[in-house]
């Protein structure tokens, strides 16, 4: 869900649904990031997006991989056609 569906979806502002996304990723304590030999965060130069359907459009998924390692960052799996928030 982008940070615009959710502020609608919760009548509140995209600054706030980040702050609480940011806290809340902050209180992982950053276990979930790569790192590099030296303890630093690892950033990617770039990523790649992938977005397709299984069972016959039933099923939808959203791939995020990094660039240069193509190590899945992210995936999204959902059913159904998207839905619009008016």
């Amino acid at each position: 869900m982008t940070l615009k569906k959710a502020s609608q979806l919760l009548h509140t502002a995209q600054n706030i649904i980040s702050a609480i996304h940011k806290a809340y990723l902050k209180k992982l304590g950053g276990s979930l990031l790569p790192k590099n030999s030296d303890g630093t965060i690892k950033y990617s130069r770039g990523v790649l997006v992938d977005e397709f359907k299984l069972h016959s459009g039933r099923v939808f998924r959203t791939m995020v991989l990094d660039y240069d390692t193509l190590e899945l960052l992210y995936l999204q799996k959902r059913r159904g056609k998207k839905k619009r928030i008016d």
